[in-house]
């Protein structure tokens, strides 16, 4: 549930950013999706000792989880532009 919740707060902070600074929305949103596992994964997460750090864990999870965000941020910026020509 926290991790839905915090991706949907993440999304609609996505899109309100991407909608008046341009420059969010560059590499179609994956430079967005990668930030975001860097801030969360990456250091928040090992910092609150939820999860391991990164260098800790295998390569295939770091892979996975880095390349999971990736699709998300791209899932958004899609998202983002096809509500944006539906709704004006």
């Amino acid at each position: 549930t926290i991790h839905y919740a915090f991706g949907a707060a993440t999304g609609t902070v996505y899109g309100a950013a991407a909608a008046s600074l341009p420059w969010v929305a560059r590499g179609a949103g994956a430079p967005a999706g990668l930030a975001l596992y860097a801030l969360t994964h990456g250091t928040a997460l090992p910092a609150l000792e939820i999860q391991e750090p990164p260098w800790d864990l295998p390569r295939s999870a770091v892979l996975w989880e880095a390349a999971s965000h990736v699709v998300f941020g791209l899932t958004l910026e899609v998202s983002r532009r096809v509500v944006e020509r539906v709704l004006p």
